[in-house]
């Protein structure tokens, strides 16, 4: 489907770029939790045509509910909407699937599905006969409007990832895109829709008729009223709304940049071909003065610390911000890093580890007020080179993101972009918001933050200090 040419989002997109060359696109960051929720509900609000959302995780919780709702909303308006999303982290039943699908102008399709999708045990031996197959999923993050606007970055669909969780909540970026480089990101979602790894879910065979799939629609409407709670005293609109103030916004913050899309093939057979990492080494090929990185989730892959202490060597200066085992969500990734700190360090890499109970001015972009979370975890996958050139997409430095699963990225070519990011991570890196590690005279590690100096690495409790102690010794690291 060709881009919309006309209405309000086509006219937002023709405004914005009216500040472009001509094959440049715009970008704004969206680095509050909070905006990059209202931001998606403006422009599902602002369809005329067509809907593409392509995701890892859409949770079954108020947030994943209350953008269903306003996609059903615009289906209503007669928009077109598509729902690729993976089934790993999927709870959904296939009844509940199946009738969902059957709503006139709503696709969902599932990639790489199980055969099993109930109980425990069925799963298990599924896995364990198709291992290889089933363990590749789609990590993929996008959402696109008309052909004309969309957003990508580190969130998925859910409460930690727009503020809404009580028990964490993560520290994520995305960034809103019009432009040229929307063809690419049309082209690589219809790739993947069309892909023999998506599974239609209306072909599931259940007999579901009009009146069940009413019924079903209602009740998932009546049910949302209770959902609304959570959103009380928030700054999020829950109802259609005029989004005249986040138009001026994205006019006056949007600045301009040539792009490239990448993405993995979406095969989970066979050879692949080139992979995303591929293209993010001939992208580090390019620094020159400075590299910074941001990951949560960080496992060096073999011959990259030598690689650092060459650039280092070549007067290349590398930070490296990742989450602490406080702000990791997942323990035992960060069981599997920590075995590498002292040599990255010896590489003299600049590591800093993001603290899981930032200051004030982090939280506020984190947490939605009024919901506080326990803590908070590191979430953003960017890349920053020379100040002049950046990456923001799906892709963890682990060996799951480079090496098993398929991702995307946004490749940047932006000064202002740029320094904007740069901003935001010097922001997080800053005492009281993560821990800059050092080596001591007899190669032991120290954490440091402000005045505070620590001998042993800062965890939320106890219990998790011995998981993480626990986790390393299993011989997973090839799978996180």
């Amino acid at each position: 489907m060709a881009p919309l040419e006309q209405g309000p989002l086509a006219e937002l997109s023709h405004e914005v770029l009216a500040n472009a060359n001509v094959d440049e696109s715009m970008f704004m960051l969206l680095d509050y939790n909070a905006e990059a929720l209202n931001w998606r509900l403006a422009l599902i609000d602002s369809a005329q045509e067509s809907i593409d959302m392509q995701y890892f995780i859409w949770e079954d919780n108020e947030c994943g509910r209350l953008l269903l709702r306003r996609l059903l909303d615009a289906i209503d308006r007669g928009v077109r909407v598509r729902i690729l999303v993976d089934d790993f982290a999927l709870r959904a039943t296939d009844r509940g699937l199946a009738t969902l699908a059957r709503h006139p102008g709503l696709e969902i399709r599932l990639f790489n599905p199980k055969l099993v999708r109930r109980g425990v045990v069925g799963p298990l031996v599924e896995m364990a006969l198709y291992f290889r197959e089933l363990n590749r999923r789609m990590h993929n993050k996008v959402m696109l409007i008309d052909g004309q606007w969309a957003i990508l970055g580190g969130r998925n669909i859910g409460n930690p990832y727009f503020g809404f969780s009580k028990k964490y909540n993560f520290k994520d970026l995305d960034v809103l895109v019009t432009g040229p480089v929307l063809n690419e990101i049309q082209y690589s979602f219809q790739k993947y829709w069309t892909s023999q790894p998506a599974y239609p879910v209306d072909a599931m065979r259940m007999t579901i008729t009009d009146e069940q799939l009413s019924e079903r629609v209602n009740e998932f409407r009546q049910d949302f009223r209770q959902d609304q709670k959570i959103f009380e005293g928030s700054s999020i609109r829950i109802e259609s709304s005029d989004w005249q103030d986040y138009w001026h916004m994205v006019r006056t913050k949007a600045v301009p940049g040539y792009a490239v899309f990448i993405t993995d093939k979406p095969r989970v057979k066979g050879n692949r071909g080139k992979r995303l990492m591929d293209s993010i080494y001939e992208f580090s090929e390019l620094v020159e003065h400075e590299a910074v990185y941001v990951t949560p989730y960080f496992i060096p892959p073999k011959g990259s610390i030598k690689e650092i202490e060459s650039a280092v060597d070549s007067g290349v200066k590398i930070y490296m911000l990742t989450a602490s085992a406080g702000a990791n969500n997942h323990t035992v990734a960060h069981s599997h890093y920590r075995k590498y700190r002292r040599q990255l360090l010896k590489a003299r890499l600049s590591l800093y580890e993001f603290d899981h109970d930032p200051s004030d001015k982090v939280r506020e972009m984190v947490d939605t007020s009024p919901i506080e979370a326990k803590f908070v975890a590191l979430h953003i996958k960017a890349f920053i080179h020379d100040r002049q050139r950046l990456m923001l997409g799906s892709l963890n430095l682990d060996p799951r993101a480079m090496v098993i699963n398929t991702e995307n990225a946004i490749l940047i070519d932006s000064p202002q972009l740029a320094d904007q990011l740069a901003t935001i991570v010097l922001r997080m890196t800053e005492p009281g918001n993560a821990w800059e590690l050092m080596l001591n005279e007899y190669d032991g590690i120290r954490w440091k933050s402000g005045d505070e100096t620590r001998r042993t690495q800062p965890t939320r409790s106890l219990i998790q200090r011995s998981a993480d102690w626990f986790y390393r010794l299993l011989p997973i690291e090839g799978q996180l």
